[in-house]
Parts: structure tokens; sequence; C-alpha cells
């Protein structure tokens, strides 16, 4: 998994190219590693489809947001990620947008097809942007997201999305744990007609597992607590579904306006237009 956060100190288009083992339970472990650069997102990110290929068992971190990364103990030495001092953080959004969209059958990526004059994924980030939580991240995957999203989300590049949606929670999850948040809100980055009230509405209740309730169609955003990111899945395309299934007795339904169908095919993305 990697990811993007913008640097303390650095032109705000910089990036910085992290380098850690992956560990089933703590994510993205750097001890040992000293690898730190600084380039385009472009140029890092195909240095980071070439790395992952070769060494799968390594995690490797484009970092764009606020924080600041320092390297100790020479070129073999540790990476060390410092954060920016103060509370610990609520609430983060997470628009998954890591898929292929297989189904969709036109010339160009989905998520990059417009809705109303604007891209399909930006309408979603648009909107867990407007709910205004502690954090908004979007990750992405089979398509490079990053020339219409805002500036101020925080991007995780997943270069395992061939695996499933759950490689993408997992890598929202990882970052957000790292963080210090106590909870994620995630949503679908195909689901134009979800508002800022209901990622707001979901992120709000006060249980580790909630969903939003579209007149009796339960569909994202979920709300999932910290205390329940080691329950999920790594791979497949099922994350906040088997919480739910799994434990039924924890799920608080979120009513919710809005509209929660997701753009699948071109026919669907017609009807939108």
């Amino acid at each position: 998994m990697t990811y993007l956060r913008r640097t303390a100190g650095r032109p705000q288009n910089s990036l910085v190219l992290l380098i850690g083992r992956q560990d089933r339970r703590h994510g993205l472990d750097t001890h040992g590693i000293g690898v730190a650069s600084v380039g385009a997102p472009r140029v890092l990110g195909r240095a980071v489809a070439g790395l992952h290929q070769h060494t799968p068992a390594l995690g490797v971190g484009l970092c764009r947001a606020s924080g600041a990364v320092s390297r100790s103990g020479g070129q073999n030495g540790p990476v060390r990620e410092d954060h920016d001092e103060g509370p610990r953080l609520g609430v983060a959004a997470v628009v998954l947008a890591a898929g292929a969209g297989v189904r969709f059958g036109g010339d160009r990526h989905k998520l990059l097809c417009e809705v109303g004059g604007v891209p399909l994924v930006r309408r979603a980030v648009d909107a867990a942007l407007a709910a205004d939580l502690d954090e908004t991240i979007v990750v992405m995957g089979a398509v490079d997201l990053l020339e219409v999203l805002p500036e101020e989300v925080t991007v995780l590049h997943n270069e395992a999305w061939e695996l499933g949606q759950a490689t993408s929670l997992a890598a929202a999850v990882s970052y957000a744990g790292s963080r210090g948040h106590r909870a994620v809100v995630f949503g679908c980055g195909d689901q134009p007609g979800v508002p800022a009230s209901a990622w707001a509405a979901v992120a709000e209740a006060d249980g580790d597992l909630a969903v939003a309730d579209f007149g009796g169609a339960r569909r994202p955003p979920v709300r999932i607590g910290a205390a329940l990111w080691s329950h999920l899945p790594l791979t497949g395309d099922e994350g906040g579904r088997v919480l739910m299934r799994r434990r039924p007795e924890l799920v608080q339904a979120i009513p919710c306006e809005g509209n929660p169908d997701d753009i699948d095919t071109l026919e669907d993305l017609r009807k939108w237009n």
C-alpha cells in the first residue's frame, strides 16, 4: 500500500518516497529501511510500481499532506515518520476509488467521466470534504486521479487494488491508525448522489459500526471504529459488509437523504446525465 501526505517544510507538490516492510497487524513498518527521496508525483508513481513488482513484501509510500518525514541512521538506517504534535484526531472520511470499473465499458475510466459537468470521483470527494470531518482520504489504484482531486485531500495509492476493495479499506485504516484517528467513515467514488449530510450523519454515530439508511436501503457511507479495524478482511470485495454480517448487534442504521445508487455502466451514467 502507498500513501501520499504533504510534508511540512517542503513545497506543496513535493512528495517523499517511503519504503517499509508490510506487517499484517501494524501496517507499514519502516524500521530498518532507509530510502527517502523527493520528486514529481508521476515519476515517483512509476518508481513505486516498479518497486512493488520486485519487492511485494514491502510497502511503498508517497506522502502528500500535513506532517513531516525524517531519516536517521544514514542510508541504511531506519526511516522515522514524525507526525505533527497535537491531540488525537477524530473521524476521517475515506473515499474508495481504486477499482478498474471493468463493467463500465466506456473509452476512459468511469471515475473520470463527468456527471453534471464534474468528474464522478470529484463529486463523491467534494461531498466527503463538505462533511467537514478531521481528514479526507482518497484511495486510488487502477487509474491516476490526482489531476481531478482537490489539493486538501490525502491520497493513498493501493498497488494491490486487483485483490479487491478490502485492500483499499485496509490501506485506509492502516494510515488512519498511524494518524491517530479513532474511526473512519468510508464511501465509494462512484456514488454521485450521496450528499455531505449523509457523511456527517454517519460520522456522528456514537457506536463502532454504523451505516447510512436511504429509505430502507443500507449503503455506504459506513462508519467503522478503530476497535473493529483488526477484524476487517485483507482481500476480497467486501469490507464493512463482512463486519455487519458477523456483528449485526453492533450495527446502527442512520436515516439519510440522498441517492445511494452507484454508476457501474454507461447506461447508469446516461441516466445520471
